[in-house]
């Protein structure tokens, strides 16, 4: 999957965590389906970093797209980086990172 394909419409019966889903079976990254979603569903923005927890897939998805445009990028500042774009502690962008 491109990082630039524009996912798909959600369906009318699909719900937040249905339409969340099968965008993550499809392949986008957590950025692309917080941006879908946002545009089709009213999200509170506090609740994010808990809320795309249970979409590992894409959020793996989404670290492994920021190593490939910087892949020389230190373990120290993909840290940070996961823990900014993703809204979640360092601890857990640590733990996300030792996953990839």
């Amino acid at each position: 999957m491109q990082p630039t394909d524009k996912p798909p419409v959600p369906s009318i019966e699909d719900t937040i965590d249905s339409y969340c889903y099968r965008l993550q079976s499809d392949g986008y990254e957590e950025m692309t389906i917080r941006k879908s979603v946002s545009e089709y569903f009213k999200q509170p923005t506090e609740e994010a970093g808990r809320f795309y927890a249970k979409f590992e897939a894409a959020r793996l998805q989404h670290l492994w797209l920021l190593v490939q445009i910087e892949p020389n990028r230190s373990r120290y500042s993909l840290m940070k980086k996961v823990s900014k774009n993703l809204g979640i502690t360092e601890e857990e962008a640590v733990s996300l990172i030792d996953r990839l």
